[in-house]
């Protein structure tokens, strides 16, 4: 049953969405299940989707003996492998992404999966307006995540949305989470402020 909720009210998109698993949407939407049903928090499918891009997936790990025989660290971030040396991120050799990719790739396409499972779900419209618990709009979290084309996603998806999408846009990037951060602080954060002056 497309719409049967399990543990914590969650249906079966909700679990598509934070596995990232893009190709299932329409899949359920067309056996019968709603697009924007909240779990027990409130959370949508949506609201999952971009929540668990944040989440490490593979936090590190090492790979002994590939620069001055010390082991070197590698992270995803952004749904990028990076090389951490003395606390810096630095472009990775291309022997080592080859190696990595072979071992570690279904953690990088989950990612990327979660955010094109996130802007389908908005194209068949989603609500983009959701908040989690910590006052952060789902506008928030893709700026803290630098992530843009999930921004852009979001900040057209609530432009279209509003007969005043430009207002309407303008009041999301001023809402101030419970930390009294805006969507600009956490782009910033991120290093990626052109995402706020890009709209």
């Amino acid at each position: 049953d497309a719409s049967h909720a399990y543990c914590a009210a969650q249906r079966p998109l909700h679990l598509v969405a934070q596995e990232g698993h893009a190709n299932l949407v329409k899949v359920l939407l067309d056996a019968g299940a709603e697009l924007d049903p909240p779990d027990e928090h409130g959370w949508t499918p949506l609201t999952h989707a971009v929540w668990m891009m944040g989440q490490p997936q593979v936090t590190a790990w090492e790979m002994p003996g590939t620069k001055n025989d010390r082991p070197v660290t590698f992270r995803i971030r952004h749904g990028l492998f990076v090389c951490v040396e003395d606390g810096l991120e630095l472009p990775m050799p291309i022997a080592a992404v080859r190696r990595l990719c072979a071992e570690h790739m279904p953690e990088h396409l989950r990612y990327l999966g979660r955010r094109d499972t996130a802007i389908k779900l908005l194209r068949l419209g989603a609500d983009p307006n959701r908040a989690v618990d910590d006052g952060r709009t789902l506008l928030h979290l893709a700026a803290g995540l630098g992530e843009k084309t999930l921004f852009d996603a979001l900040a057209k998806a609530i432009r279209e949305r509003h007969d005043d999408g430009k207002t309407a846009l303008q009041a999301a990037m001023a809402r101030r989470d419970d930390l009294g951060r805006t969507v600009a602080h956490l782009a910033a954060g991120s290093r990626r402020p052109e995402l706020v002056r890009r709209q």
